[in-house]
C-alpha cells in the first residue's frame, strides 16, 4: 500500500483575468476552486493511473469536509488527524495575456503538536509498503516532523518539501 501525507492542505482558488492592473480594477474572466496539497495531489495522479494510496496526514474540522468529499468522489481512502481551524486558501491569479501566473499563499491553521502523535499511530498500523510525504507542514508542527515520520515506518519513503 502506498500512503501519501499532507501536513498543510490547501484550497486553490484560481482567478483568469486578461491584464493585471497593479493597484487597479481587475476583472476576473473566470475562476475555479480546486482542494489540494501536495501529497494529496499525489494520491490523485497515482489513482489516475490505476494505482491505489491512501491519503493521510492533518485535515481541519471547519471545511475540511470538502476535502473529504473530494477524495469520496475519486474512490481515493483516507485516514486524516482533524484539527480545529480551516483549510488554507491559496489564490492563483492568471494572466492571460502573458500567460503568468501569480501565487499568494496563506501559511495554514495552527495544528498541535499532539496530532502528529495520532498521525504516526494511523501510518502504523497501515503498514505502508511506500511512503510519500509532500508539502509544508503547518505551525504548531515540529521541524522534526518528517524525521519522526520517517522513523515510524520501514517503507520505502519519498520526500518532497
Amino acid at each position: 500500500m502506498i500512503i501519501t501525507v499532507t501536513l498543510n492542505p490547501c484550497i486553490d482558488v484560481s482567478l483568469h483575468i486578461a491584464t493585471f492592473v497593479r493597484g487597479g480594477m481587475n476583472r476576473v474572466v473566470k475562476s475555479r476552486t480546486d482542494v489540494a496539497g501536495k501529497g494529496m495531489n499525489v494520491s490523485v495522479a497515482l489513482g489516475n493511473l490505476g494505482i491505489e494510496s491512501a491519503c493521510h496526514g492533518i485535515n481541519y474540522k471547519d471545511n475540511g469536509a470538502m476535502m473529504d468529499s473530494f477524495l469520496d468522489g475519486l474512490n481515493i481512502k483516507r485516514d486524516f488527524v482533524y484539527s480545529e481551524g480551516a483549510i488554507r486558501t491559496n489564490n492563483k491569479i492568471y494572466e492571460e495575456d502573458s500567460g503568468t501566473m501569480t501565487e499568494i499563499n496563506q501559511p495554514g491553521m495552527y495544528a498541535a503538536p499532539e496530532l502528529i502523535d495520532e498521525l504516526i499511530s494511523k501510518i502504523k498500523k497501515a503498514r505502508p509498503d511506500i511512503l510519500v510525504m509532500s508539502g509544508s507542514r503547518p505551525a504548531g508542527v515540529g521541524t522534526d516532523v518528517y524525521k519522526r515520520l520517517m522513523e515510524c515506518t520501514d517503507a520505502k519513503t519519498y520526500l518532497d518539501t
